[in-house]
């Protein structure tokens, strides 16, 4: 399956993420924790901005800053819900300029 691919500019700061719903995630559950990484991670390039912001949508999303024009990221969000179900996502992050 594709990735999904987001467009960002190398000076913005802004939050990337996920909202979940059924089949993915069950009704009335929650996601309890999540822990996202950047691929590949270098000093100096995109880089993720404070704690994770989990929602109530239950979604998870993640400021982040910088990267290096025309790169490429991979995004990964691991997600533990209330229900202790991991999900994984992954967005591809382009840096355009």
């Amino acid at each position: 399956m594709a990735q999904p691919l987001f467009l960002k500019y190398s000076g913005e700061k802004i939050p990337v993420g996920w909202i979940l719903s059924p089949p993915e995630i069950d009704a009335g559950e929650t996601i309890a924790s999540c822990v996202v990484t950047i691929d590949p991670l270098v000093s100096g390039e995109l880089e993720a901005v404070g704690s994770v912001i989990i929602g109530s949508e239950p979604s998870a999303a993640q400021m982040l800053a910088g990267g290096l024009e025309n790169e490429e990221y991979v995004v990964t969000y691991e997600m533990t819900t209330s229900g202790s179900k991991i999900i994984i996502k992954k967005i591809i992050v382009r840096i355009i300029f």
